[in-house]
């Protein structure tokens, strides 16, 4: 989960490199940039996802499961009100400097990840055996 976090700000870094486009060729080149950050940004979400849902349905007591998707869920809806944020901010600040404000985000956010809460939590070290789950 470390490593995809991490992935996230290099991938939007990409896609804020993206040329100017002022011809075919160039054209090319921007939509090659865009889809090279789309497929680490994709990638790192593949990664996350699986991982995170895994470890937290592994630790979360059987009766508490339902509570933590729904909040998760809340948590995934968050991009209905982020997006139009991240638009007006783009509009009203440039789209450079909303994408730095992204990247460094995105960046803080892998490396806080990173440092404190995988360094001193036991997700680097859980081992997951079979556990049997009753359904009631």
């Amino acid at each position: 989960m470390a490593f995809s976090r991490i992935l996230y700000g290099p991938a939007v870094i990409l896609m804020a490199l993206a040329p100017a486009v002022n011809n075919s060729d160039s054209q090319y080149i921007a939509l090659l940039f865009v889809v090279v950050g789309q497929l680490f940004y994709g990638f790192a979400m593949g990664i996350e996802g699986p991982l995170e849902i895994g470890y937290r349905q592994y630790v979360m007591p059987s009766h508490l499961q339902g509570s933590m998707n729904a909040t998760r869920s809340i948590n995934r809806s968050a991009v209905v009100i982020g997006a139009p944020l991240g638009g007006a901010l783009a509009d009203g600040l440039r789209f450079i400097t909303a994408m730095g404000i992204s990247i460094a985000g995105l960046t803080l956010c892998g490396i806080w990840f990173q440092s404190i809460t995988v360094a001193n939590s036991s997700i680097r070290v859980i081992r997951v055996t079979n556990k049997k789950h009753r359904l009631i």
